[in-house]
C-alpha cells in the first residue's frame, strides 16, 4: 500500500527517535488519519506482545464515519477481512495480538 511523508515523518518519530507523543497538524485531508491508522495497523500486525492502540475523538458517531471507515478501508487494502476482526459492539478491531480501540470521549463522560 502506499504511503505519505505524513506516515513517513509519523513512523521515523515513533520507532528511530523514540518519541511516546507525536502531535499531527494539518487540515482536511492532509492524510493525518490515514497514515497513523495505517501505523497502527503496521505495528498491531507485527506486535509480539499485545498492546492496545487508542483512536479518540468526541463522539463514536464522528469515529464511526470517518476514523472506523477509512480503517476498514486499510484493512481491505492489506487482504484483511474487517468483518473478522472488528468487535462492534465494543469498538475495537483486534489485529494481530494487539486491539486497535475507538473511544468517543463525549460518549463515555
Amino acid at each position: 500500500m502506499q504511503t505519505t511523508k505524513v506516515f513517513g515523518a509519523n513512523y521515523e518519530a515513533y520507532r528511530f527517535d523514540n518519541h511516546n507523543l507525536v502531535i499531527n497538524q494539518g487540515g482536511a485531508g492532509s492524510s493525518k488519519t490515514w497514515s497513523i491508522l495505517q501505523l497502527f495497523y503496521l505495528f498491531a500486525k507485527s506486535d509480539k506482545e499485545r498492546k492496545i492502540y487508542t483512536v479518540c475523538s468526541y463522539a463514536l458517531p464522528h469515529l464511526k464515519l470517518g476514523a472506523i471507515r477509512d480503517f476498514e478501508k486499510i484493512l481491505l487494502a492489506y487482504g484483511e477481512n474487517p468483518d473478522a476482526l472488528h468487535n462492534k459492539s465494543d469498538h475495537f478491531f483486534r489485529v494481530g495480538n494487539s486491539i486497535i480501540d475507538y473511544f468517543g470521549i463525549r460518549d463515555n463522560y
